[in-house]
């Protein structure tokens, strides 16, 4: 469930929570007390920290993750939900590879000779057609080019968002199922205070 790597600003913030509270960032907790002030502790700093995950630049992770994160810079391998659109096996040309109609006449242009006849010798003759328009300005093999590579990045262009539209829902999956699971630690606290007190309680009567 958790994301591969935590972004600066949620390290940032775990350093800054940890600096506050340096019995939290020791990890000197004894008895029931100390374990349940420490979880509770711990609950709050991840329920912050997941809240900041952003659009897809931040983890998401448990509180036994977030206090490995500050001396683990990798963590487990992200699942399908989580794994980044860059690392997908489709490989798109980035932009400085993208063609624009200009630079297509140019390409073409400079592989079509104008003039038929030029390099023949007096007694050959020319079957190539003559006319005084170039090939390539004809329009035609010019339009189909360009309309298969307008295809081909409007095809990106959808599977692109496609990936951003499930990204976005597989983090708001994983950042809800985390909230329960933290929503249910804290009310397990809750009855193990109640608990101690009744036990502190019983031994003081």
């Amino acid at each position: 469930m958790e994301r591969r790597k935590a972004s600066p600003e949620q390290l940032n913030m775990l350093l800054h929570f940890l600096e506050e509270d340096k019995e939290l960032a020791i990890g000197k907790f004894t008895g029931l007390e100390g374990r349940i002030r420490q979880t509770n502790a711990w609950i709050t700093i991840t329920e912050k920290l997941n809240a900041n995950s952003g659009f897809g630049s931040g983890a998401i992770k448990t509180p036994d993750k977030w206090q490995q994160a500050p001396t683990q810079s990798t963590g487990p391998t992200d699942d399908m939900c989580g794994a980044d659109p860059s690392t997908s096996n489709m490989k798109w040309p980035s932009d400085s590879q993208h063609f624009t109609p200009a630079d297509i006449e140019m390409s073409l242009g400079d592989g079509v000779v104008t003039d038929p006849d030029a390099g023949m010798g007096p007694n050959e003759v020319s079957s190539a057609p003559v006319t005084g328009k170039p090939l390539w300005k004809r329009g035609r093999p010019v339009r189909l080019v360009h309309d298969r590579l307008l295809n081909l990045e409007e095809e990106r262009i959808r599977i692109e968002k496609q990936k951003l539209l499930e990204k976005k829902r597989c983090n708001n999956i994983r950042l809800k199922m985390e909230k329960d699971r933290l929503e249910i630690e804290r009310q397990r606290n809750v009855l193990l205070e109640k608990l101690l007190v009744a036990v502190e309680a019983v031994a003081h009567r």
